[in-house]
């Protein structure tokens, strides 16, 4: 018996302790509007995920288009995903996780274009990073009808602390 336990943990347990965290390049890409959909089924997970992103109190990812309505009593999220910087751990749930940095000459660039592009046109982005939201429906909607959303001002149904943001475009509204 001893003999299978020790068979058993070199084969099976010690390559899985042993496995390096998931590359971003093996990460499928996420449709925005799937991550409004099943806002639970990501949690936790690397996404990449292409859309808009703006500015305003910070970065977000815009799911405008979306059909999903994240609504529970009078409490209603506006379908958004707040971009997380990974080097401010206060706002981070999954600490642990988050085992890399957003590049700052990136994160320079967007918000440059942010702060410069005209009104008549967007940025669209594609974002890595580790997807977060509460643990429960129950826990997002809060207590007393104040929503624990993500983000500056807890508005966002959902946030990803960021590794990059990639293939940023301007293009015409």
């Amino acid at each position: 018996m001893k003999v299978f336990l020790v068979f058993f943990i070199g084969l099976v347990v010690a390559p899985l302790l042993c496995q390096e965290p998931m590359s971003v390049d093996e990460v499928k890409a996420v449709r925005l509007c799937d991550l409004f959909d099943d806002l639970l089924k990501w949690n936790g997970r690397m996404v990449r995920v292409t859309g808009t992103v703006e500015g305003g109190g910070g970065f977000w990812l815009t799911g405008i288009d979306c059909r999903a309505v994240l609504r529970q009593g009078t409490v209603t999220f506006p379908n958004v995903i707040a971009l997380a910087n990974p080097d401010d751990p206060s706002r981070i749930i999954h600490k642990q996780e988050v085992t890399f940095t957003w590049d700052i000459k990136n994160w320079l660039r967007l918000e440059k274009l942010v702060e410069n592009t005209p009104k008549m046109q967007k940025i669209v982005g594609t974002v890595v990073g580790l997807y977060e939201t509460r643990r429960t429906m129950e826990d997002l909607f809060g207590r007393l009808g104040r929503p624990a959303g993500l983000g500056p001002q807890n508005i966002a149904p959902a946030q990803i602390v960021v590794k990059e943001v990639d293939d940023i475009k301007v293009v015409p509204k």
